[in-house]
């Protein structure tokens, strides 16, 4: 949670301590420090580095303040659905009830019956007042278990598609490699891993009925 000028000033203070070792969370044990410190500021700087900057159009149409709230959920233009309560649910509804959704969790947290409770309610609640009929594709952005959690609770309800990239689909099918954060494994599901139906390359266009997604 800590911003880029944060994790500078602390990796600078690590530094400091002129330590023989540095033991991370994750990952080896770092020997080198000042080759590795070098390389991780390095690294630091693209996220500062803007190529191109990506604008939604049509940009006069944006409006922040909600047309509509109920429940944990705001429309935040036309057709488009957001959980207010930091979950992670982005859907997009069509004028015929086709719903596009990413990042399938409502972030309520309990025991799995209770919360998969919670998001059937909370479906009920977004085909209720949102016209929606039917979710067609499902997109998870990276691998962390609360971002891909009802995956397969929407495959069953609705049939829908799961999407993802490569890394994102390889580290979802084989989360114990992988020494990061928030994986599947954290996370008390009834699953150890998830499948996703279709993986989609970085550099491709993706359409959903006619709308252009990269």
């Amino acid at each position: 949670g800590l911003s880029l000028p944060q994790i500078k000033s602390s990796l600078a203070k690590l530094v400091d301590l002129q330590a023989k070792y540095w033991c991370p969370a994750t990952g080896p044990v770092i020997t080198n420090i000042s080759e590795d410190y070098s390389r991780l500021l390095t690294f630091l700087k693209r996220p500062c580095v803007v190529e191109r900057r990506r604008v939604g159009e049509p940009r006069k149409n944006l409006n922040f303040e909600p047309l509509l709230t109920f429940g944990r959920y705001r429309e935040l233009i036309d057709g488009l659905y957001q959980s207010a309560n930091f979950g992670n649910i982005v859907l997009y509804v069509d004028s015929k009830g086709r719903g596009l959704l990413v990042d399938p969790c409502n972030c309520v947290w309990n025991f799995w019956e209770p919360s998969v409770a919670s998001m059937k309610a909370d479906l009920d609640l977004l085909e209720h007042e949102t016209g929606l009929k039917k979710i067609e594709v499902v997109l998870l952005t990276h691998p962390h278990g609360d971002h891909v959690q009802y995956a397969d609770l929407l495959r069953e309800r609705y049939g829908s598609t799961v999407m993802a990239t490569p890394d994102v689909a390889l580290m979802l099918k084989e989360p114990e490699k992988f020494p990061y954060p928030c994986m599947l494994d954290w996370y008390n599901f009834p699953f150890s891993n998830l499948i996703v139906d279709k993986i989609l390359r970085y550099d491709d266009v993706f359409y959903w009925r006619d709308v252009p997604i990269t």
